[in-house]
């Protein structure tokens, strides 16, 4: 019960439920069922899927993105791009994530990404295009402690910041916790673990139940880098919840 919980703060639908869990199907689903009867979960109709064309935002999300962005300039100043930082202690997951935003349409790398992403470096990642004048431009901020003193310049005014963690997630978040707090402090931060499963890595069950903390906070969202789902199905659960 307590790990069908837990997915339920990452998952909306049964089959996803079901397919996550390390207990065969139909204990999953007779917990389900259960938790329905007491009144603890609710089931409801599949919500529609958007077209294909209707982007990561949908038009509400794109007029707060530019409410938060117009707050932020001048009387007369021009509205600049949101920034998103992208944040991890390995290397590998910061790869497979900026691989998964390639797949987005209106994504455009940095062309200094041509020669892949250093651990050390920071910098710009790529530009995601909103629309006609605004974008949403990634940069990447190494967790080393060497730029700590970078940390807050780069987190100035930042729309948020993705945490991507893999592996065990409570030895990559305490990696990440002095970067964390020094975000933290910042006005306005917001900041989303991504919990980033590679390909024929094991059942991460375990990893949610040892972090529950995380996921009651909502600040734990897990990203698949292999599914049925395309990478703006994927995407657009954590972007939903990065945006103000």
């Amino acid at each position: 019960t307590q790990e069908v919980l837990l997915l339920l703060e990452l998952y909306s639908q049964v089959g996803e439920i079901v397919d996550h869990a390390s207990f065969p199907d139909y204990q999953v689903l007779r917990t389900i069922q259960t938790l329905v009867q007491r009144g603890i979960v609710e089931v409801r109709a599949r919500a529609p899927v958007p077209p294909p064309d209707a982007g990561l935002f949908r038009t509400a999300q794109v007029r707060r993105l530019r409410e938060w962005q117009g707050s932020a300039r001048g009387e007369n100043g021009p509205l600049r791009d949101a920034k998103l930082l992208v944040a991890s202690c390995d290397p590998r997951l910061t790869e497979s994530f900026f691989s998964l935003l390639c797949g987005l349409p209106g994504l455009t790398p940095h062309p200094r990404m041509e020669n892949g992403i250093a651990a050390d470096a920071l910098g710009p990642l790529a530009r995601l295009r909103i629309d006609d004048d605004l974008g949403i431009e990634f940069v990447h901020v190494p967790a080393d402690p060497r730029f700590a003193s970078l940390w807050p310049l780069a987190g100035h005014g930042a729309l948020g910041t993705f945490l991507l963690l893999g592996g065990s997630v409570a030895e990559a978040a305490d990696t990440l916790r002095p970067l964390c707090e020094a975000l933290g402090a910042l006005p306005r931060a917001r900041m989303l673990h991504l919990l980033v499963r590679r390909p024929g890595e094991p059942d991460l069950a375990d990893e949610l139940r040892a972090n529950v903390a995380l996921v009651e906070e909502s600040s734990l969202f897990l990203l698949p880098l292999e599914g049925r789902k395309d990478p703006l199905e994927r995407l657009r659960g954590a972007f939903s919840r990065i945006v103000p």
